[in-house]
């Protein structure tokens, strides 16, 4: 019986995905700050493993794109941008990316959860294993923000994790990621964190019961807040947070991404 994947050489690769969406495989890459990127863009995620595994990309719009890790273009340059492989809507773009079979260094391992945030602070868990199996190039839903919302981010959750969010008004809330509803069928969450009219989710990371820095938050004049369970007290979802600085701006809340071989925890 005829089978494509018996036709694919197995061979261990690193997968780039810019946060403006070029996607690009590589065999090797020693040093990620040197890869090549279009002007304004970063390196949204950096990952390792086999050719035959599984790649899921995650958008804004709440839809998941499972596609074959030998399908993503080798490239030294750019790469190329995920709507000649996938078909997105108007306003759609890329927020995430898991590599969700094999046994590669970066592949979640069976019954993970993942948890998405929205803009409007809204988070819920959901099983990455219906995302193991390819999609068709329209993708399949995983998440239904509500109207004039949209997703932030996708991260695989472990048990005793700690979720840490900052908005744009720099306020930062710290809490059990186990809070978040686990959802069987997409949907828009719970409220994570309670943002005011103006204000927007603008990061989030998790990290464990006792880091001090799970998420940097970056303000308009450079200044970087380290946020985490060990400087901040950890609350129940659904608070305002805590006021990192007054009348301050958050650009974004990063950790940097360092090593291709794991999923990069960060979402801005």
């Amino acid at each position: 019986e005829f089978a494509a994947e018996d036709f694919i050489l197995d061979e261990e690769v690193t997968v780039i995905l810019s946060r403006d969406g070029w996607l690009k495989r590589v065999r090797e890459i020693k040093d990620l700050s040197a890869t090549r990127l279009r002007e304004g863009d970063a390196v949204l995620a950096a990952l390792r493993g086999s050719t035959k595994d599984s790649l899921a990309i995650f958008s804004n719009l709440g839809s998941c794109y499972v596609i074959r890790i030998n399908d993503v273009p080798a490239s030294t340059g750019y790469g190329e941008p995920v709507q000649k492989l996938l078909n997105f809507r108007d306003g759609e773009r890329v927020v995430a990316a898991l590599v969700t079979s094999g046994n590669g260094p970066s592949a979640v391992p069976d019954g993970t959860l993942a948890i998405a945030l929205t803009r409007r602070g809204f988070g819920f868990r959901f099983n990455l294993d219906p995302h193991r199996e390819l999609s068709t190039r329209a993708g399949r839903r995983f998440a239904k923000p509500a109207e004039g919302d949209e997703v932030v981010g996708v991260l695989p959750v472990a048990p005793k994790d700690v979720l840490c969010v900052v908005t744009a008004d720099a306020r930062a809330l710290v809490c059990r990621a186990e809070d978040a509803a686990e959802l069987a069928n997409p949907g828009r969450g719970v409220t994570m964190i309670k943002v005011a009219d103006g204000d927007e989710v603008g990061g989030f990371a998790l990290g464990k019961p006792k880091d001090e820095a799970v998420l940097v938050a970056e303000l308009e004049n450079g200044k970087k807040l380290p946020i985490g369970p060990g400087r901040y007290q950890v609350s129940g979802r659904g608070g305002r947070g805590h006021v990192l600085a007054r009348k301050a701006k958050v650009v974004r809340g990063h950790i940097p991404v360092e090593e291709p071989a794991e999923s990069p925890k960060l979402v801005n």
